[in-house]
């Protein structure tokens, strides 16, 4: 005859009536977090193997190992990797239901949004006060020092950046890296349109169309030409960096 456990000696964990009140996570909300943090993986993971495969086909370009940090490629790996990492905790908590990894994920993103919180603080800050604009003058020279320096301009100007370099004027609205005469650094660094001697194309001493204002396109292939006095009005002439921080400060308040 078999045993039969009595009812009950059954704790009261084990009721029905408890089973029934434990709450559910909603499967909207499952699926959504899931389908998104999935989506986002996948898109870094790509991203990731890109950087890698660039990185290494750039690889004989770089003297040094702080020439392949400094690589445009290398800062997207960086980044893609934060991304994946955090959405690998995203997707295995909403799929298994883990409190744990759900939890690692929020309090990184919620540090994530405090970091751009106090920059976004700081740049407010630079735009309404001069005063405390002055006290982060010394840092913001240390970055132009540091970029007007020719060990960091060469690195820019290698086969991998340059036309990061030409998306970013053509976008931004700037040529060059840093400064305020920042086109020449087209003269120096690129072979292209060094002005020596040796340099026998037709683009020497000129520029890339993408540093010329808006003017029609037979007019942009040959603007960066015969520059003088006037070449504010031919061609931008802040650097980048330059125009990227004014950039930011306009924009603030968004």
């Amino acid at each position: 005859m078999a045993y039969q456990f009595p009812i009950n000696a059954m704790p009261n964990s084990w009721s029905m009536q408890d089973l029934s009140d434990t709450p559910r996570v909603s499967k909207c909300a499952k699926c959504y977090v899931l389908s998104t943090s999935f989506a986002v993986w996948i898109a870094s993971g790509v991203a990731c193997c890109l950087a890698v495969w660039q990185l290494i086909s750039n690889s004989a370009n770089y003297q040094s190992v702080s020439a392949a940090l400094t690589d445009p490629f290398c800062l997207l790996l960086a980044f893609c990797s934060i991304v994946l990492f955090l959405s690998t905790f995203a997707c295995a908590g909403s799929l298994r239901d883990l409190p744990c990894c759900l939890r690692f994920f929020a309090i990184s993103v919620i540090f994530l949004a405090l970091c751009q919180l106090v920059a976004t603080s700081l740049l407010l800050g630079c735009r309404l006060s001069d005063s405390f604009c002055s006290k982060l003058l010394p840092w913001h020279q240390a970055v132009i020092n540091a970029t007007n320096s020719t060990m960091v301009r060469e690195k820019i100007f290698n086969n991998a950046s340059v036309w990061l370099l030409e998306v970013a004027q053509a976008k931004v609205g700037c040529c060059g890296v840093a400064g305020p005469a920042a086109y020449r650094d087209w003269y120096v660094m690129d072979t292209v349109y060094s002005c020596d001697a040796a340099n026998t194309l037709p683009t020497r001493c000129s520029i890339p169309a993408s540093c010329c204002r808006a003017q029609s396109l037979a007019n942009n292939l040959n603007c960066g030409r015969s520059l003088g006095v006037n070449a504010s009005a031919k061609i931008f002439t802040d650097g980048c960096l330059t125009a990227t921080g004014g950039w930011l400060l306009s924009n603030a308040w968004l």
